[in-house]
Order: structure tokens, then sequence, then C-alpha cells
């Protein structure tokens, strides 16, 4: 086996998929567990080390640990700006880690228009995306991409940055038609301003059956991107992370 052959295998794993088949796995499977994602991530850290000595090419092995970017560091801002409007375009949440994300190529986005734009890598091998993370985070507070952390005080600190997000595409799909398949029982006597909030929040102001807090335990298992549980769940980050502290607790 190849080098090459043993990382798309690698890689295949990593990304939460059957490596032989492609399909993705079960969201209960071994795979997905955070230490396995680890070690797999640290295998393919390996396998391109002991490989660059044998390519033609230079190669330079990422840091894993993020290091203090320069006092006076700074990204263009018609670059980040564009970040943004393309995550919004593709109807996408623009976070600090996505678009980081974006910028590094890391991890290897899989929407082909994503890959296809002119700053997916832009940076890709300058430094490692968590370098970048917090610098980001503090820029889209700033610039008012993101609420300021003062409007975010009430949630729980399990959903703060760095966000992660390890459901995979077969999962989100299957956690969205769950959550739409559960019956909305608040109908009657809505007031103008619940009619209007159900237009983005369809579940709002819902009572919160067993089965949607199962399917919420389950999901804050895989991801701590509150935006995103959002879309999924119809519900506002507050009333999110309210429910999940139940099983959350005073986490620090």
């Amino acid at each position: 086996m190849t080098h090459a052959e043993a990382r798309n295998i690698l890689e295949a794993m990593a990304d939460g998929c059957d490596p032989m088949t492609g399909e993705a796995l079960p969201m209960d499977h071994f795979l997905l567990d955070e230490s396995v994602m680890e070690a797999l991530l640290i295998a393919l850290e390996a396998l391109d080390g002991s490989s660059a000595a044998d390519s033609k090419k230079p190669f330079a092995r990422k840091p894993s640990k993020a290091l203090p970017l320069p006092a006076d560091f700074a990204l263009p801002e018609a670059e980040l700006m564009e970040a943004v409007e393309l995550h919004r375009a593709l109807a996408i949440n623009p976070t600090a880690n996505r678009i980081a994300a974006l910028l590094c190529a890391s991890p290897p986005s899989k929407d082909a228009e994503m890959r296809a734009h002119a700053l997916y890598g832009r940076y890709e091998g300058q430094f490692p995306k968590a370098q970048i993370v917090p610098w980001l985070s503090d820029w889209m507070e700033k610039n008012k991409i993101i609420p300021p952390k003062e409007s975010t005080k009430e949630l729980h600190l399990y959903f703060g940055e760095p966000h992660f997000n390890k459901l995979n595409e077969k999962a989100i799909s299957q956690l969205k038609e769950k959550v739409l398949a559960l019956p909305i029982v608040r109908t009657e006597n809505l007031s103008d301003d619940l009619i209007e909030r159900r237009k983005t929040m369809p579940r709002s102001h819902e009572p919160w059956p067993e089965e949607e807090l199962r399917l919420l335990k389950i999901a804050t298992e895989f991801t701590n991107d509150l935006m995103f549980l959002g879309e999924c769940f119809g519900r506002s980050p507050l009333a999110l992370s309210a429910q999940a502290e139940k099983w959350l607790g005073d986490q620090q």
C-alpha cells in the first residue's frame, strides 16, 4: 500500500466515512468518538511527516499547536468581507471557525462552490486554522458580523468558541428530518410577534417533547455550534442552551 492510499483511508475515517464505500458512518459509530478522531488526525500528521522525505517537493509540516500571532497581524478586510458574503450566499452561518477553515482549507471542504472560490486555501500552509480563529472572532465582533460576547453571556460556556461540528452530511440530514417530523402542538391564539418569529424559528415557544430533548442531547455530543443547532431545531440559541444545560451542568 502506498502512502497516498493509506492517507486516503485515514482521511475518509477522520471525515466520518466508511473508507471502502464512502458512506457516512452512523452517529454511534466508534470512529466518531472524539479520542478516535484525534488519534486519526495524529496518524495523518505522522504519515505526512514520514512521507515527506520521499517527496521531490519541499514539505513543511504544520505545527500541532496554535502559536500566538504577531501583534500587528491582520488579514485583508476585503477578503474577510468576501468570505463572510460567500458563506451567506451559500446559506451557511459565517463563524470565525468556518472562515478560518475556508482560508486555510482545513479541514478540506465538501462544498464544490466553496472549493472553487479564489479564497479557498489562500493561507494554507502559512499558519494553522486554530491560530487565526481567536483573531477572526475578535474581528467579527468588532465588525458586528456576530453578536458581541456581552449578548451571549447567558449561554452555556460549552457553546463558546472555538466551535466544532463532527456531524457528517448524512447525520445532519437525518437530524433535520427527525426534528421536522415532530408535531407542532401550539397553533392557536398566537401573538403577532410569535407568528413573525416562527417564520425563521418554526418551533419557537413550543413545548419540549422527550424525543426532541433526546435528539438535542445526541447533537450536542457532536457539535457546540448553536447557530447550526438553531437551524436544525428551529429554536433560539438561548432556548437550546437552557435545555442543554440540564445535561451539560456547570461545565467550565
